[in-house]
């Protein structure tokens, strides 16, 4: 039996969908299993991202550091300047997801 809702009953949805129609903005894909079963596929790489998100903020936090230093060169200051604004374009890319 087919039945197609659209719902923000996330409880109902989860004891009766047994397979999810996920219209991307891609294309569509419909996946034969349960709607937990659905957001658990997708949540399965975030663990490695939330330790590189944790590794990119304490590499930013020593960058700041270093940049507080008086004693920096010039050509010095530019290099950890320049990881400063890399490292924090990685952190960006990997918070939108």
């Amino acid at each position: 039996m087919l039945l197609l809702e659209a719902r923000h009953d996330r409880k109902l949805i989860h004891r009766l969908a047994d397979a999810v129609l996920c219209l991307d903005v891609q294309k569509p894909v419909l996946f034969s299993g349960t709607c937990q079963e659905y957001l658990d596929r997708n949540e399965k790489p975030k663990p490695m991202r939330e330790e590189e998100r944790l590794v990119l903020e304490t590499r930013l936090s020593d960058l700041l550091g270093r940049l507080s230093s008086l004693k920096l060169e010039p050509a010095e200051k530019e290099e950890i300047e320049k990881l400063y604004r890399e490292t924090l374009k990685q952190l960006k890319k990997i918070k939108k997801g």
